[in-house]
């Protein structure tokens, strides 16, 4: 019991995080006849993409065996991640594991059950465009800016006092 009193936060974020992941790409694919969805004009839309490789499409052309070893990293974070949830109480970590943690198996979860990732939301101007992402990537990358944010921000406090 102690094991989960130590990470309840980090692990409800993860939960949370994990089920709106699910629910977005399984709304996108029910809806994928119907897509592109343009929903600022010039700007953001609503797309189906399949990315085989990490978050934002890097990687993505890394060929069959990709997707094994992509997943075989998200678990074996994952499991580090957990871990480290345990060592620490601080609101900032935990939020950000929990994001980082439930985007990672959001992720995997595809990756077992399509071999790509759903990706949806597209950013784009012009002729320049973001690559396609989703709930999980986004989670994944604002749970690291509260780990490095959140890290940094207490340390300088810390040494002004």
């Amino acid at each position: 019991m102690r094991y989960l009193a130590a990470r309840w936060v980090g692990l409800l974020v993860a939960l949370l995080v994990l089920v709106l992941d699910v629910v977005s790409k399984g709304y996108i694919l029910a809806h994928a006849a119907s897509l592109p969805w343009k929903v600022v004009d010039g700007f953001f839309a609503i797309v189906l993409a399949w990315n085989r490789g990490m978050s934002f499409s890097f990687l993505n052309d890394v060929g069959a065996w990709g997707p094994w070893v992509l997943g075989s990293i998200a678990v074996l974070a994952s499991i580090w991640f957990v871990h480290w949830l345990g060592e620490t109480r601080a609101w900032y970590h935990q939020w950000g594991l929990g994001m980082i943690i439930g985007g990672a198996v959001g992720n995997l979860l595809d990756r077992v059950q399509h071999g790509a990732v759903v990706d949806f939301l597209l950013v784009y101007y012009g002729d320049w465009t973001f690559p396609a992402f989703n709930v999980a990537d986004s989670a994944i990358t604002v749970g690291v800016v509260f780990l490095l944010g959140g890290g940094l921000w207490y340390k300088q406090r810390e040494q002004k006092e």
